[in-house]
């Protein structure tokens, strides 16, 4: 074995240096390589073969120059020799240079573009020869240009400190173009701004600017431009604050009118930043009610008063302007017109007297209203027989500052002295005359007369009121909302008064509520003794007629009910609070909304009606009163309203309306059923365990003795 090894290491030194120099196969597949000595005797004996060129592509800018590298495929590893076969049509190609790597198949040549921005789309063809051998076909190199331009962008933006009216501040800005072009260029600053007029910037080159700022007013200045249009981070951005002695806030107001005044007004705050005191002038037109100066002391703040006369009842638009040079602030002013207003004119006391007519004479008198208000006004009246106005005033409107005339007859069918009051409405608030006659019926005694106290048979009032039947006020059921069907208008009027029966006159039922009054005692409901003025008021609710319609059943005495609002919230109950009106009435009123379908166009359309399970509660304050609502649906949405009664059972109008969802049943959360499905699971599993650990059953395991 010692013998055999010197053997093997001779033949391994002779073998191994003739296989690196002889062909080898380094895949199955491979064809074996010739060595270079093999491969140029075998050009010499067959010829040289041609290269073959790769085609290339190469980007430029106009005007300037870039480099093109020409390669091509070769079996020959000796020299290859480059030629230009056709030059550029738009550029010139340097001399053909080695490439840098030392490999024979590549070179490099340099092409310059003339320049023209129109003409960026050139190309060039090259050949080559390896050896002795013949020419290759061309080669194609695609040259494509673009524009050469500047890209100017801010390094550092400008920072200026806060400044006085005529104070002065400086700042930096650093510049450099990134672009393959010079920039040259014109700079225009915003006033304040003050920088220089020119720029110039070569290729890759920083430049510093100053640029200056000295605003002459107060207020804010924004320094937004572009020094290369186009180049967003070529934007010169800064902001700077030059504050103000005073300020002066809102910047714009609306003049609301107050119909205590008959004004339309507003305010304004006007605050002093100052450590010195200040006298403001004050600048407006002419219509404007204004005090013309104001004093604020140092960091002190005031309230300025704006208003229009009384009689100027025209839209407004302008503006008020404080002054204090340099300093100045402006506030735009608006006013809608004034809302129309109605005024007797005539007669102008408000009273009617008749006097005695005789049975079959109609007199008449004539009302005189004046509407100084800033829009038209559409009148509307009550007719209150025997006092009927014959006039129509559906077609009667009073533009601003016109006065309008409708007639008033007094027209009774029995004999006896009448007093009324007729209200006159519309968009223009309410005027009441009041209306007084007496008729005397020459063919009747006077003892027979009603005014006499003679039995008379009741007066039956003229038909002039247009009154819905009253609907049945049940709760909806569960399936849907109450369908009512189509109201048949019935014509009623509210009796006139009459002399007093010898019989003395029944008194009237207390107001309807829902719950006790103020002295513990219950009140009637409304499916009970309910007046009649009661019961007419719930069809006119009902039928979604509110009160404000209804001018003989509104409380001229009573607010609204102001700030409702829910203070406990349950499945089946919740809680409202309400504060009391100036006037405290009576009692209260709830009301809940439902939908009533319309038989006409089948649509539901929502209306009200009174909520009777209700009760008072504790009151959580001073000023509040709280009423628990009972018998709730769960999860189910509720609107409610509060409505004031008074000692006449008129009611106010109503609240603002409050909206809530009763709170959901208990359900079992989602999770719950989880857990059970884990825990049977589990259970499951274990019992399994149990088994096949032979601890159920009462029997041991396979395989083990007692």
């Amino acid at each position: 074995m010692k013998a055999v090894t010197p053997v093997i290491a001779l033949l391994a030194s002779v073998l191994l240096p003739f296989n690196v120099r002889a062909d080898v196969t380094i895949r199955p597949n491979e064809q074996p390589k010739q060595s270079t000595k093999d491969f140029i005797k075998d050009q010499k004996k067959h010829g040289f073969v041609s290269p073959e060129p790769v085609n290339g592509s190469a980007q430029f800018i106009a005007g300037q120059s870039v480099q093109v590298e020409l390669r091509v495929a070769t079996a020959d590893l000796g020299f290859v020799k480059f030629v230009i076969r056709e030059q550029p049509k738009h550029g010139v190609l340097s001399e053909i240079r080695p490439h840098p790597s030392g490999e024979s198949n590549r070179a490099l040549v340099t092409y310059t573009h003339n320049g023209n921005p129109e003409e960026l789309d050139d190309e060039f063809t090259f050949a080559a020869r390896a050896g002795e051998g013949s020419t290759s076909a061309p080669g194609v190199i695609i040259l494509t240009g673009k524009k050469a331009l500047p890209n100017i962008q801010v390094l550092e933006q400008p920072r200026f400190r806060r400044l006085q009216p005529g104070e002065q501040d400086s700042t930096t800005v650093m510049l450099m173009n990134i672009g393959n072009a010079p920039f040259s260029g014109d700079l225009i600053l915003p006033v304040p701004f003050i920088g220089p007029r020119h720029i110039d910037l070569a290729i890759k080159e920083k430049l510093t600017l100053m640029v200056m700022i000295k605003p002459d007013a107060p207020g804010t200045y924004h320094l937004d431009q572009e020094l290369q249009p186009g180049q967003i981070g070529s934007r010169l951005q800064a902001g700077v604050e030059c504050a103000q002695p005073f300020v002066v806030t809102p910047g714009a107001v609306v003049l609301v009118f107050d119909p205590l005044t008959g004004q339309r007004k507003a305010t304004v705050k006007v605050t002093n930043g100052s450590e010195s005191g200040l006298q403001l002038r004050v600048d407006c037109t002419g219509r404007l009610k204004v005090e013309k100066t104001v004093s604020l002391g140092p960091k002190g703040s005031t309230e300025l008063s704006i208003a229009l006369a009384k009689e100027d009842v025209a839209a407004f638009r302008g503006e008020l302007s404080l002054v204090q040079e340099p300093a100045r602030q402006k506030v735009m002013i608006s006013a809608e017109p004034s809302p129309a207003h109605i005024v007797l004119v005539s007669p102008k006391d408000g009273k009617v007297d008749f006097g005695t007519v005789i049975k079959g004479k109609v007199p008449e008198v004539k009302v005189s209203v004046l509407n100084d208000g800033g829009v038209t006004a559409v009148l509307k009246a009550t007719q209150v027989p025997p006092f009927l106005i014959t006039t129509d005033l559906s077609s009667l409107n009073a533009e601003t500052g016109k006065t309008v005339e409708f007639v008033v007859s007094f027209n009774p069918d029995l004999p006896g002295s009448y007093t009324q009051a007729i209200t006159i409405g519309g968009n223009a608030g309410h005027l009441e005359l009041m209306m007084k006659g007496t008729m005397m019926d020459p063919a009747r005694p006077p003892g027979s007369t009603p005014g006499a106290g003679g039995a008379h048979a009741p007066v039956r009032p003229r038909e002039t009121e247009v009154v819905p039947p009253r609907p049945s006020v049940s709760r909806p059921s569960v399936s849907g909302p109450t369908v009512l069907p189509a109201p048949t208008p019935v014509m009623v009027s509210r009796p006139p008064p009459v002399a007093p029966a010898p019989e003395p006159a029944a008194q009237p039922s207390p107001a309807p509520a829902a719950a006790d009054s103020k002295d513990g005692k219950p009140l009637v409901s409304f499916k009970d003794m309910a007046p009649a003025e009661v019961v007419r008021y719930a069809n006119l609710m009902n039928f979604g007629i509110s009160a404000s319609t209804a001018p003989p059943l509104q409380s001229h005495s009573i607010d609204p009910v102001p700030n409702i609002g829910v203070m406990e919230r349950n499945r089946d109950n919740l809680v409202l609070v309400w504060e009391a009106p100036k006037v405290e009435p009576s009692n209260y009123l709830i009301e809940s909304s439902y939908l009533v379908k319309n038989a006409a166009t089948g649509m539901f359309l929502k209306t009200w009606k009174p909520f009777t399970e209700w009760k008072r509660e504790k009151s959580p304050g001073q000023g509040l009163t709280a009423a628990r609502l009972t018998e709730l649906t769960p999860e189910t949405r509720y609107e409610f309203r509060v409505l004031g009664i008074d000692k006449e059972g008129k009611f106010s109008t109503p609240s603002s309306i409050v909206q809530v969802a009763t709170a959901s049943p208990f359900r079992l959360p989602g999770w719950t059923w989880q857990v059970l499905t884990a825990l049977i699971l589990l259970a499951i599993a274990y019992t399994g365990y149990q088994f096949k650990q032979g601890e159920w059953g009462g029997h041991e395991p396979s395989g083990q003795k007692t």
